[in-house]
């Protein structure tokens, strides 16, 4: 779920900027497209990428901290 909100955001973002409805303060000029549907699922199948590589790893990073844990409340249960 956070994937696709990711997504959706970073696209709605690309869609705005590109329409050129989203000013930006010292940019560059946003270079006329005839279409936007391209460069915007080029963006969305590249965030959709990396978030899924970031929840992984912060995924993997729960699992160690728990696996972690479970080690130490096995070994020092009984130890006050």
């Amino acid at each position: 779920m956070g994937k696709l909100m990711i997504t959706a955001g970073m696209c709605a973002l690309a869609f705005f900027f590109l329409a050129e409805e989203l000013q930006v303060d010292n940019y560059p000029q946003v270079p006329e497209l005839n279409y936007t549907v391209v460069p915007i699922l080029i963006i969305g199948i590249g965030t959709y990428f990396i978030a899924s590589i970031f929840f992984g790893v912060y995924a993997m990073a729960v699992d160690t901290l728990f696996l972690c844990f479970c080690k130490f409340y096995f070994y020092f249960r009984g130890m006050s």
